[in-house]
């Protein structure tokens, strides 16, 4: 999400301070690749954080998000509509960056999935979190121990504990 929201950022300045439609298209293709970085990264995080009974819920309020964020996207275009000068286009594009500074900023204060933590090596941590928001505390939570399993099962299929450069 650090790396889209970056990729988002670069895109945004592109676009913004161009004077040439070719670098207003590259600034947009390069807004694009971010989004499509964002679009992978953030569901599948909400979908490695939540609780089973959850993880539907979230990952729709995610999608929802996009939808909702293009009414103010829309207000904010139409209000720019009667300024008198470039600023008018390029105030809803400098805009449009500031959820990817938000992601920026509170990026360093979320936890790491417990999957991403099982595939490198952090077991105890990945345990922690789930018996904090998935077992309500408890230990001993069939739920926890269920998806640990699940988790080194997957993992040890996909391989995800593996780098490019491994023959194993």
């Amino acid at each position: 999400m650090l790396s889209g929201a970056c990729v988002i950022i670069a895109g945004t300045v592109i676009s913004a301070t161009a004077f040439h439609i070719p670098q207003f298209v590259v600034g947009r293709f390069v807004l694009g690749v971010g989004i499509c970085i964002m679009c992978v990264a953030a569901p599948a995080y909400s979908m490695e954080i939540a609780p089973p009974q959850w993880r539907g819920r979230c990952t729709g309020l995610y999608n929802c998000g996009w939808f909702g964020g293009s009414i103010p996207a829309a207000a904010v275009t139409y209000g720019t509509n009667y300024i008198k000068s470039d600023m008018s286009w390029r105030l809803p594009i400098i805009l449009q960056s500031f959820a990817c500074v938000v992601v920026i900023f509170c990026i360093f204060f979320i936890p790491e999935s417990p999957r991403w933590q099982i595939a490198n090596g952090r077991e105890e941590e990945a345990y922690a979190f789930l018996v904090k928001y998935h077992g309500d505390g408890d230990s001993e939570s069939p739920l926890v121990a269920l998806e640990i399993a699940e988790f080194r099962e997957q993992i040890s299929i996909s391989g995800a504990d593996k780098v490019w450069w491994d023959c194993e």
